[in-house]
């Protein structure tokens, strides 16, 4: 039992490490609209942003999905589908 124990707070520890590196970003994103939407727009998120007609945020790291996504700095990697997609920096 002391050894499963050990185990997990391992397993804990190594999957919280991303997590710690990057304490700033979130990990999902829901916009209606900007500025109605579920985080702050100068945030940046790190998995997934969906936005039904204009998200803004900081960046985007993941997949970035809606009519209108614009980020306004910082690095931006993954995969956007948008019809139009704004990029500030």
């Amino acid at each position: 039992m002391n050894r499963r124990v050990t185990w997990c707070l391992a397993l804990a520890a190594v999957l919280g490490l991303p997590a710690l590196a990057s304490a700033q970003a979130k990990p999902f994103e829901f916009a209606l609209y900007s500025p109605i939407q579920v985080r702050n727009p100068d945030d940046e998120i790190q998995v997934l942003r969906l936005s039904l007609i204009y998200g803004r945020n900081e960046s985007v790291k993941g997949l970035d999905v809606g009519l209108v996504a614009r980020n306004t700095g910082g690095v931006s990697k993954g995969l956007q589908y948008a019809l139009v997609g704004i990029v500030d920096g």
